[in-house]
C-alpha cells in the first residue's frame, strides 16, 4: 500500500471516510457519489487532500480547530448533516 498513489471509492455507500486514509501518501482521493458523506462526498486532490489528512489528525487528536472544522463541515443547523468522519479514532 506504500505504493498506492490513487484511490477511488466513488458511488458507494460509504457514511464514513476511514481515519487510515491519512496514513496512505495519496495523490488523489475520490469519493463522489458517496451520498452518505455529504460535502465530503467530492474528489480530493493535492491541497484539499492534505487539507482532509490535516482534518482527519485534528478529529483524531482533538484541537481548540475541531469545534471550527466541524461546523466548515456540517453547518451550524438545527437539523445538521451527519459528519462523515467516524466518531471516534480506533485505539491501538
Amino acid at each position: 500500500m506504500k505504493k498506492l498513489k490513487e484511490l477511488w471509492m466513488h458511488n458507494n455507500r460509504l457514511t464514513q471516510l476511514p481515519w487510515d486514509i491519512k496514513e496512505l501518501k495519496l495523490h488523489e482521493l475520490d469519493v463522489r457519489g458517496n451520498d452518505g458523506l455529504g460535502v465530503a462526498a467530492r474528489l480530493f486532490v493535492g491541497k484539499e487532500l492534505r487539507e482532509l489528512e490535516g482534518w482527519l489528525s485534528e478529529f483524531e487528536f482533538g484541537s481548540d480547530k475541531q469545534d471550527s472544522i466541524k461546523v466548515m463541515l456540517v453547518g451550524e443547523g438545527t437539523f445538521p448533516a451527519p459528519s462523515p468522519f467516524p466518531p471516534s479514532s480506533p485505539t491501538h
